[in-house]
């Protein structure tokens, strides 16, 4: 369990949830909140569940997170460096492979980089050098 213990981000209130396992209910926050959050916060510190974490709600999710963008666009730039830093020293993908998953996330299993790559682009409205899933993201941009 992860938790960033901070004001609301995104324009995403949280929700009154019932856990399985507990008596009472709590608000939550939402999916995008979680993942506006790890964005603003931890950027330079993002972990391979982080990487899943944003492309999962990306696909799920899309039209919402890209609306928030603006809240820690400034964050992206940094982001996009650390990502690209965990792709290249191999950690990303080995990582990616060994995460314990929730019911549904296969969906995007093996996809993840490309989802991620399609969220900061669409966040940060830059180009990508080439249409390969494991392209890199604009130099451009960085």
């Amino acid at each position: 369990m992860d938790f960033i213990v901070a004001g609301q981000i995104s324009d995403e209130e949280p929700q009154l949830q019932k856990i399985p396992g507990f008596d009472e209910e709590y608000y939550l926050d939402s999916p995008v909140e979680i993942v506006a959050k790890k964005i603003f916060y931890r950027y330079e510190d993002f972990t391979a569940r982080d990487v899943f974490d944003l492309a999962f709600v990306f696909y799920k999710t899309s039209e919402k997170l890209v609306a928030n963008a603006e809240k820690f666009r400034g964050k992206i730039k940094p982001l996009i460096k650390r990502i690209e830093k965990l792709k290249t020293q191999g950690y990303l993908a080995a990582e990616l492979n060994s995460l314990a998953r929730l019911s549904g996330a296969d969906e995007i299993e093996g996809e993840e980089y490309h989802y991620c790559y399609l969220c900061l682009q669409c966040m940060a409205g830059m180009t990508i050098n080439n249409s390969s899933k494991q392209g890199a993201l604009s130099s451009d941009y960085l």
